[in-house]
């Protein structure tokens, strides 16, 4: 953020704040579905037998 300049509204900085919340939501979504994919292939390989999850 940029406070030194002074020249942005609160507002601004809520805007600011959602763009960066969105990204963060989209980057995690992405992350879980291609680990859910890693997941399935990784089980094909191993015959379906593996560690208990947890």
């Amino acid at each position: 953020m940029r406070a030194e300049e002074g020249d942005e509204s609160l507002k601004d900085y809520a805007v600011e704040g959602k763009q960066t919340l969105g990204k963060i939501k989209e980057t995690q979504h992405a992350r879980g579905h291609n680990a859910g994919i890693f997941s399935r292939i990784a089980k094909i390989f191993r015959g379906g037998r593996g560690a208990p999850p947890g």
